[in-house]
């Protein structure tokens, strides 16, 4: 009996993680596109680039690092503006 209630709990568990931890760097792009008012090409386009540049935060959360590996915010910024014509 036992183990099958420490079963359930991990399930539940489970099943109660975020939506956002599952996020590939596309998905999570195609969110902070859509927050930012680009919608069809445009955001797709935005989520492309997004998906090249970012990396997993501590927390899971994907964002565009400073600095990594040479390509920075500015590479980033500059990428999305002569791929989508996307100004920051």
């Amino acid at each position: 009996m036992r183990s099958v209630l420490t079963l359930t709990c991990i399930v539940a568990l489970l099943a109660l993680a975020s939506p956002a931890d599952a996020l590939t760097a596309r998905e999570a792009g195609q969110r902070v596109a859509m927050r930012r008012g680009h919608v069809g090409e445009n955001a797709q386009c935005y989520a492309d680039v997004f998906a090249i540049y970012a990396a997993q935060n501590s927390r899971g959360r994907w964002i565009i690092p400073p600095s990594r590996g040479g390509q920075t915010m500015r590479s980033y910024r500059i990428e999305l503006y002569r791929k989508c014509s996307i100004g920051a």
